[in-house]
């Protein structure tokens, strides 16, 4: 069954564009700012959640909308943060040598 892995992979993948796309972030992600990131990390891990949750609600299986969220939205922040700190980090090396 590839339910999961494409409600994992498609749910944050949708959530970004549509919180991108609504926050009139640029293609270069320049004006992406903290407190942008955060809400994109927890519009993410809440459809995430939704998705999954939905998906095993049908299925008569456990659901823990509130554990998938928070280790959704934490693990979102992590990658997020660390993501932006590395293209800054980039993007000084590179603005340094030119």
């Amino acid at each position: 069954m590839l339910i999961i892995p494409t409600i994992s992979a498609l749910s944050p993948y949708l959530s970004v564009l549509m919180c991108l796309h609504v926050m009139g972030v640029r293609r270069d992600l320049n004006n992406l700012s903290g407190q942008q990131l955060l809400i994109i990390a927890f519009i993410s891990a809440l459809v995430s959640a939704l998705f999954h949750s939905g998906y095993f609600y049908y299925k008569d299986l456990p659901v823990y909308f509130l554990s998938m969220l928070g280790g959704d939205f934490l693990g979102s922040v992590v990658v997020l943060y660390t993501v932006k700190a590395l293209l800054n980090r980039f993007s000084q090396t590179q603005t340094a040598r030119d």
